[in-house]
């Protein structure tokens, strides 16, 4: 029965961000550093639980890629890490197992911090954080 709940909410979101969001608000990379604006917690909380949607949907061949970039005046070694441990979290809070999805730490970035998620090989969303934050630290922690 959890299940059947974690499926119809995971699917609500996908719908939610697929065609709602991205086409409304441009949750895709901005041109301008400077209208960087940190991620809110709903849209975290979306691209996380597509993230596992899509793992669980993925093949033996397909993955999800998360990579994640540091933003000026990030130098902290373990910020990345923990950030990534964050996203691990989430995938065993949702129950997925994390064979089908890579993280990795990219490129420095030229404003905040960010982590880009690809769906099927293409930029699906970029979740910014605020700087020397870890992911999701503003939100009310009651999942992960």
């Amino acid at each position: 029965m959890h299940e059947v709940k974690l499926l119809r909410y995971a699917l609500l979101n996908f719908f939610f961000f697929s065609v709602l969001v991205i086409p409304i608000f441009g949750q895709l990379p901005v041109e301008d550093p400077a209208d960087e604006k940190p991620t809110g917690c709903d849209m975290l909380r979306t691209v996380l639980d597509t993230a596992v949607l899509e793992a669980k949907r993925a093949t033996r061949n397909s993955f999800v890629f998360i990579v994640f970039r540091r933003g000026n005046g990030e130098n902290q070694k373990e910020l990345i890490s923990s950030r990534m441990s964050t996203v691990r979290r989430h995938f065993e809070f949702r129950s997925s197992d994390m064979k089908n999805v890579i993280l990795a730490e990219g490129e420095r970035h030229a404003g905040l911090g960010r982590a880009d998620f690809f769906f099927k090989g293409e930029l699906a969303a970029v979740l910014y954080f605020p700087t020397n934050e870890m992911l999701g630290s503003t939100c009310k922690n009651d999942e992960n």
